[in-house]
């Protein structure tokens, strides 16, 4: 009878042992359970699962752009007009002769959220004198203003309202809002607003960049559309198929004024995107940006022929330590010289990840990699 028992007692030593070391094992992540020696660094990262497998690649390494400077945009001007979010979408780059200031080219932003320009100085500076919203309206609506472009012959400026209804077609189409400064250039009035005869499919993916390109006598607008086939829903997502309108004017004014659409250029698929958030021109390199992606694409274009002429190049956003997208709303974008440019972001979602918080409502300042 002892020697049973003490068989038992053995067994049920055995078990316990046995039982202690599986818990132990199911408390420690299955990477750290594992010596160094057992897997290569690449292996020990790809089996922690997330984004993180792509980051220790050299042709991804390669492709990371060098942050040189960033400031939330509420800390760009000395006079915020009481306004605390600033949801901006589009720059451009374009002159204005200030008397005061020895700036004589200019960013200047729209926000989706806000009537308002904001004109910034090329160095960034915390609430600096120079830095102002122009034309500040607050008792009225969302601008829905998505992009903006200059137009030198004219010295007005080009938003488009990413989306709206057409009264007389009861069709989706973007708007333009052709903008005059005033003299002091504290305010702006409207002169018209023009809708481009393209129809969009969904209320809320339209037009999210914008450019206007002297050719000749004729005057080009081109419009980046949000989603892939300038669809939204399953088709918008249907990475590496992205396209720009490009429309001219109808030469009417008024209530006849509008754009009509001359090309739908496709751009091509190594921007291999799920959504396309901005757009800018330098020369013939035309760079777009993804928000969903947090990627940015540099190809050369013909505007004679009104297409890309190369496969172009993919940059990535950096990334956190983890490999994990921080940059994950990002909107505008414009040239600063061939190697550096600017970037804004929106305010991130609800829905997304707590990194997301951290760079929201920021102006970006990055450079290529070297060599690029």
């Amino acid at each position: 009878m002892m020697l049973r028992r003490g068989c038992i007692c053995a067994i049920i030593a055995l078990i316990c042992i046995s039982c202690n070391k599986a818990a132990s094992a199911a408390r420690v992540p299955e990477h750290m359970a594992l010596k160094s020696s057992d897997l290569k660094a690449d292996a020990l990262l790809k089996q922690q699962g997330g984004e993180g497998s792509e980051c220790e690649e050299e042709r991804f390494r390669k492709s990371m752009l060098t942050l040189i400077k960033e400031m939330p945009l509420i800390g760009l001007f000395d006079d915020i007009k009481h306004e605390t979010k600033f949801e901006a979408s589009g720059m451009t780059v374009a002159p204005f002769k200030d008397k005061r200031y020895t700036t004589e080219e200019w960013l200047w932003i729209v926000f989706d959220n806000l009537h308002a320009l904001g004109r910034v100085d090329r160095h960034f500076e915390f609430a600096a004198k120079q830095n102002m919203l122009v034309g500040h309206k607050p008792d009225e609506d969302d601008s829905q203003f998505e992009g903006i472009t200059y137009v030198e012959s004219t010295g007005h400026f080009l938003a488009v309202e990413e989306v709206r209804y057409h009264e007389e077609h009861g069709k989706l189409h973007p708007f333009t809002h052709e903008l005059r400064l005033s003299s002091d250039g504290t305010q702006y009035e409207t002169i018209q607003v023009c809708p481009v005869h393209f129809e969009l499919r969904h209320e809320n993916k339209g037009f999210e960049g914008l450019h206007f390109q002297q050719r000749g006598e004729e005057g080009l607008l081109m419009g980046l559309c949000e989603g892939n086939h300038c669809w939204g829903g399953k088709r918008g997502r249907d990475a590496g198929h992205g396209r720009i309108v490009v429309s001219v004017n109808n030469g009417k004014s008024g209530k006849e004024c509008g754009w009509d659409v001359l090309k739908i250029v496709k751009i091509p698929r190594t921007a291999f995107f799920a959504d396309y958030s901005g757009m800018a021109v330098r020369g013939d390199r035309i760079t777009i940006v993804s928000q969903e992606d947090s990627a940015m694409w540099i190809g050369t274009f013909d505007f004679e022929a009104l297409e890309f002429t190369d496969e172009g190049r993919v940059f990535n956003f950096p990334r956190d330590n983890h490999c994990d997208i921080m940059y994950c709303n990002v909107e505008g974008v414009q040239w600063l010289d061939d190697v550096r440019f600017v970037v804004t972001s929106d305010k991130a979602k609800s829905s997304q990840s707590y990194r997301c918080v951290a760079q929201e409502q920021k102006v970006h300042i990055f450079a290529l990699p070297q060599g690029a």
